[in-house]
């Protein structure tokens, strides 16, 4: 698996039209966290990270509160992720190229920029985690007809339409667990990227009930609570009990 994307001139280009991207020596976009985190950047997807997310979605600290991600969590599962994460890069970054060659404003349909990673002293990057955002499954919706309907119309709106409904997925390894790194990560993500390139207004986050850490995390970036679902999301072999959902939404400007 390899990465396409522009030329390196296109890609300067992009850095310099967006001041907040930066270009690894080997042609990797990224942004650094402000700081105190800024030794941690988000940047796009490698396919050497096989083997640690498939390490993060068995540990127990992580699977237990997630939903979709299968279990156990295997390499073929991981190396699937990524490929549908290579596509959406390649497709974003490409569009960005012809936006800023255009000097069209940008107008995103996606996080391509959504690995967490770690900056070692020695320059390398370490895989810690992800966070982006795809359209809203409206999963706190029933009955199933009225939610199908909610999907439909919001998938059928177009890049940079405000009215779009987001929904935000994000984890990160337990060993970088309570220290301000995910917070750090959504708010930087909110603000550089998904409010000023994708026209971003409305966030749904799912956060499973019991997962104290996760909702803190979220209330401290504005989301509210907006509804508690009791009981209902599947065991699947990650939990010993039935647990229920929290939804909680972010509104741009509230």
């Amino acid at each position: 698996m390899s990465i396409t994307q522009p030329d390196l001139a296109s890609l300067k280009l992009i850095t310099q039209t967006l001041p907040f991207l930066h270009l690894s020596p080997t042609g990797a976009l990224f942004f650094p966290l402000p700081a105190p985190h800024s030794h941690v950047i988000l940047s796009g997807p490698d396919p050497a990270d096989g083997a640690e997310i498939v390490q993060a979605f068995n540990d127990p600290l992580i699977y237990r509160w997630t939903i979709s991600p299968p279990f156990p969590y295997l390499l073929a599962h991981a190396e699937d992720m990524l490929r549908r994460n290579v596509h959406t890069y390649e497709e974003s970054v490409s569009r960005m190229s012809e936006l800023v060659q255009k000097w069209e404003g940008m107008k995103l349909a996606a996080t391509p920029l959504r690995f967490i990673r770690e900056v070692q002293r020695d320059g390398s990057w370490k895989f810690i985690g992800d966070v982006g955002l795809v359209r809203c499954s409206f999963s706190e919706v029933f009955p199933l007809e009225e939610r199908d309907r909610l999907v439909r119309e919001n998938n059928a709106r177009e890049a940079g339409d405000e009215g779009i409904v987001w929904m935000i997925g994000d984890y990160l390894i337990s060993s970088h667990h309570g220290r301000g790194i995910m917070t750090a990560a959504i708010r930087t993500l909110l603000q550089t990227w998904a409010r000023p390139l994708m026209s971003c207004r409305t966030v749904r986050a799912y956060v499973l009930t019991g997962n104290e850490g996760s909702k803190r995390v979220f209330e401290k970036l504005g989301f509210e609570l907006k509804e508690t679902m009791e009981g209902g999301v599947p065991m699947q072999g990650k939990r010993e009990e039935v647990v229920g959902m929290w939804v909680m939404e972010w509104r741009y400007g509230s």
